[in-house]
Protein backbone atom coordinates (compact mmCIF):
# COMPACT_ATOMS: atom_id res chain seq x y z
CA UNK A 1 0.00 0.00 0.00
CA UNK A 2 2.84 2.36 0.88
CA UNK A 3 4.52 1.64 -2.45
CA UNK A 4 1.30 2.42 -4.35
CA UNK A 5 0.88 5.71 -2.47
CA UNK A 6 4.52 6.63 -3.10
CA UNK A 7 4.09 5.87 -6.82
CA UNK A 8 1.16 8.28 -7.14
CA UNK A 9 2.93 10.96 -5.10
CA UNK A 10 5.89 10.82 -7.50
CA UNK A 11 3.68 10.61 -10.58
CA UNK A 12 1.20 13.38 -9.73
CA UNK A 13 3.48 16.37 -10.52
CA UNK A 14 4.15 14.95 -13.98
CA UNK A 15 0.43 14.47 -14.58
CA UNK A 16 -0.42 17.95 -13.37
CA UNK A 17 2.17 19.77 -15.39
CA UNK A 18 2.21 17.70 -18.57
CA UNK A 19 0.92 19.67 -21.52
CA UNK A 20 -1.23 18.29 -24.28
CA UNK A 21 0.89 18.88 -27.36
CA UNK A 22 -0.44 17.95 -30.77
CA UNK A 23 2.38 18.24 -33.34
CA UNK A 24 1.88 20.55 -36.30
CA UNK A 25 1.11 18.44 -39.36
CA UNK A 26 2.45 18.61 -42.90
CA UNK A 27 -0.98 19.70 -44.19
CA UNK A 28 -1.34 22.36 -41.48
CA UNK A 29 -0.24 25.95 -42.07
CA UNK A 30 -2.00 27.93 -39.30
CA UNK A 31 -3.08 27.11 -35.77
CA UNK A 32 -4.61 29.13 -32.94
CA UNK A 33 -2.76 28.09 -29.79
CA UNK A 34 -4.76 26.75 -26.83
CA UNK A 35 -3.50 23.72 -24.90
CA UNK A 36 0.07 24.43 -26.03
CA UNK A 37 0.14 27.45 -23.69
CA UNK A 38 0.44 27.62 -19.89
CA UNK A 39 0.54 30.82 -17.84
CA UNK A 40 2.27 32.21 -14.75
CA UNK A 41 1.45 35.58 -13.16
CA UNK A 42 4.30 37.71 -11.79
CA UNK A 43 2.55 40.20 -9.49
CA UNK A 44 5.78 42.15 -8.87
CA UNK A 45 6.55 42.47 -12.56
CA UNK A 46 10.26 42.02 -11.82
CA UNK A 47 10.94 38.30 -12.20
CA UNK A 48 13.66 37.30 -14.63
CA UNK A 49 13.63 34.29 -16.94
CA UNK A 50 16.10 32.55 -14.62
CA UNK A 51 13.64 32.91 -11.73
CA UNK A 52 10.69 31.83 -13.85
CA UNK A 53 12.48 28.67 -14.97
CA UNK A 54 12.56 27.63 -11.30
CA UNK A 55 8.78 28.02 -11.00
CA UNK A 56 7.64 25.37 -13.47
CA UNK A 57 5.06 24.00 -11.04
CA UNK A 58 3.34 27.40 -10.86
CA UNK A 59 2.41 27.46 -14.54
CA UNK A 60 -1.29 26.70 -15.03
CA UNK A 61 -3.75 26.38 -17.86
CA UNK A 62 -5.76 29.53 -18.55
CA UNK A 63 -8.38 29.72 -21.31
CA UNK A 64 -6.96 31.09 -24.54
CA UNK A 65 -7.07 33.78 -25.90
CA UNK A 66 -5.69 35.13 -22.63
CA UNK A 67 -7.44 38.05 -20.90
CA UNK A 68 -6.65 39.44 -17.43
CA UNK A 69 -7.76 43.08 -17.56
CA UNK A 70 -5.51 45.83 -16.23
CA UNK A 71 -2.55 44.54 -14.22
CA UNK A 72 0.57 46.14 -12.75
CA UNK A 73 2.64 42.98 -12.95
CA UNK A 74 3.69 40.75 -15.82
CA UNK A 75 2.37 37.53 -17.30
CA UNK A 76 4.60 34.70 -18.48
CA UNK A 77 3.56 32.12 -21.06
CA UNK A 78 5.17 28.74 -21.54
CA UNK A 79 4.59 27.72 -25.15
CA UNK A 80 5.33 24.11 -26.13
CA UNK A 81 5.44 23.40 -29.86
CA UNK A 82 6.37 20.45 -32.01
CA UNK A 83 5.98 19.41 -35.64
CA UNK A 84 5.83 16.09 -37.41
CA UNK A 85 9.00 15.11 -39.22
CA UNK A 86 7.46 15.90 -42.63
CA UNK A 87 6.02 19.30 -41.64
CA UNK A 88 7.61 22.65 -42.44
CA UNK A 89 10.30 23.72 -39.96
CA UNK A 90 10.10 27.52 -40.34
CA UNK A 91 7.10 29.21 -38.72
CA UNK A 92 5.96 32.56 -37.37
CA UNK A 93 4.69 32.89 -33.81
CA UNK A 94 2.10 35.65 -34.07
CA UNK A 95 0.87 37.65 -31.06
CA UNK A 96 -1.98 40.15 -30.94
CA UNK A 97 -3.58 42.65 -30.27
CA UNK A 98 -1.54 45.59 -31.55
CA UNK A 99 -2.07 47.57 -28.30
CA UNK A 100 0.46 45.44 -26.40
CA UNK A 101 3.27 47.64 -25.06
CA UNK A 102 6.03 45.11 -24.49
CA UNK A 103 6.49 41.48 -25.48
CA UNK A 104 9.58 39.42 -24.82
CA UNK A 105 10.06 36.04 -26.42
CA UNK A 106 12.85 33.74 -25.22
CA UNK A 107 13.89 31.22 -27.88
CA UNK A 108 16.02 28.25 -26.76
CA UNK A 109 19.14 27.17 -28.60
CA UNK A 110 20.86 23.79 -28.87
CA UNK A 111 23.03 24.59 -25.80
CA UNK A 112 20.02 25.09 -23.52
CA UNK A 113 20.44 28.87 -23.45
CA UNK A 114 17.81 31.41 -24.45
CA UNK A 115 17.95 34.31 -26.90
CA UNK A 116 15.72 37.32 -26.17
CA UNK A 117 13.57 38.85 -28.91
CA UNK A 118 11.48 41.94 -28.17
CA UNK A 119 8.40 43.40 -29.76
CA UNK A 120 5.37 45.54 -28.86
CA UNK A 121 4.29 49.06 -29.71
CA UNK A 122 6.76 50.64 -27.26
CA UNK A 123 9.68 48.84 -28.88
CA UNK A 124 11.37 50.58 -31.79
CA UNK A 125 10.40 48.99 -35.10
CA UNK A 126 14.08 48.43 -35.92
CA UNK A 127 14.40 46.18 -32.85
CA UNK A 128 11.41 43.99 -33.67
CA UNK A 129 12.03 40.61 -35.36
CA UNK A 130 9.32 41.45 -37.90
CA UNK A 131 7.53 44.76 -37.81
CA UNK A 132 3.95 44.86 -36.53
CA UNK A 133 1.54 44.12 -39.37
CA UNK A 134 -2.24 43.97 -39.38
CA UNK A 135 -2.53 44.01 -35.59
CA UNK A 136 -0.01 41.27 -34.80
CA UNK A 137 3.60 40.99 -33.64
CA UNK A 138 5.48 38.20 -35.39
CA UNK A 139 8.50 36.18 -34.27
CA UNK A 140 10.30 33.74 -36.62
CA UNK A 141 10.78 30.35 -34.96
CA UNK A 142 12.14 26.99 -36.04
CA UNK A 143 10.44 23.77 -34.95
CA UNK A 144 11.60 20.15 -34.89
CA UNK A 145 9.92 16.80 -34.29
CA UNK A 146 10.98 17.15 -30.64
CA UNK A 147 9.03 19.52 -28.38
CA UNK A 148 10.53 23.01 -28.16
CA UNK A 149 9.55 25.20 -25.19
CA UNK A 150 9.45 28.98 -25.63
CA UNK A 151 8.83 31.56 -22.90
CA UNK A 152 6.98 34.80 -23.55
CA UNK A 153 6.66 37.73 -21.15
CA UNK A 154 3.79 40.21 -21.46
CA UNK A 155 3.70 43.54 -19.64
CA UNK A 156 1.47 46.35 -20.80
CA UNK A 157 -0.35 49.44 -19.54
CA UNK A 158 -3.34 48.45 -21.66
CA UNK A 159 -5.63 45.55 -20.67
CA UNK A 160 -3.57 42.36 -20.49
CA UNK A 161 -4.84 40.41 -23.49
CA UNK A 162 -2.95 37.99 -25.71
CA UNK A 163 -3.91 35.79 -28.63
CA UNK A 164 -1.25 33.46 -30.01
CA UNK A 165 -1.08 31.51 -33.23
CA UNK A 166 1.59 29.85 -35.31
CA UNK A 167 1.54 30.06 -39.07
CA UNK A 168 3.78 29.52 -42.03
CA UNK A 169 4.94 32.81 -43.61
CA UNK A 170 2.80 32.11 -46.69
CA UNK A 171 -0.33 31.39 -44.64
CA UNK A 172 0.16 34.53 -42.57
CA UNK A 173 0.51 36.67 -45.70
CA UNK A 174 -2.70 35.18 -47.09
CA UNK A 175 -4.52 35.73 -43.78
CA UNK A 176 -3.30 39.34 -43.66
CA UNK A 177 -4.47 40.00 -47.24
CA UNK A 178 -7.89 38.53 -46.40
CA UNK A 179 -8.10 40.64 -43.24
CA UNK A 180 -7.23 43.76 -45.23
CA UNK A 181 -9.91 42.95 -47.81
CA UNK A 182 -12.53 42.42 -45.08
CA UNK A 183 -11.62 45.74 -43.45
CA UNK A 184 -11.88 47.45 -46.85
CA UNK A 185 -15.28 45.88 -47.53
CA UNK A 186 -16.53 46.97 -44.09
CA UNK A 187 -15.42 50.56 -44.70
CA UNK A 188 -17.00 50.54 -48.19
CA UNK A 189 -20.28 49.24 -46.74
CA UNK A 190 -20.35 51.97 -44.08
CA UNK A 191 -19.65 54.63 -46.71
CA UNK A 192 -22.42 53.27 -48.94
CA UNK A 193 -24.88 53.32 -46.04
CA UNK A 194 -23.85 56.89 -45.14
CA UNK A 195 -24.26 58.09 -48.74
CA UNK A 196 -27.66 56.39 -49.03
CA UNK A 197 -28.86 58.05 -45.81
CA UNK A 198 -27.64 61.46 -47.01
CA UNK A 199 -29.54 61.04 -50.28
CA UNK A 200 -32.69 60.03 -48.42
CA UNK A 201 -32.41 62.99 -46.01
CA UNK A 202 -31.72 65.43 -48.84
CA UNK A 203 -35.00 64.43 -50.54
CA UNK A 204 -36.98 64.46 -47.32
CA UNK A 205 -39.43 67.44 -47.49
Amino acid sequence: MFRVALFFILLTPHLLFAQEISPLQANENLRQLTTEVMTLTDLSGHKTLTEVLLLQNEFTYVPQPFSAGYAYGAHWFRISLQRTIDAQKNWLLSASPSEINNLQLYIPDSDGKFTLHQSGNQVAAALRPIDNQFGAFNFPITLTDVTTVFYMRLQTQTPSRLQLKVATPTALIQANILQKLLVGLSIDSLLLIAITLLIIWSHDP
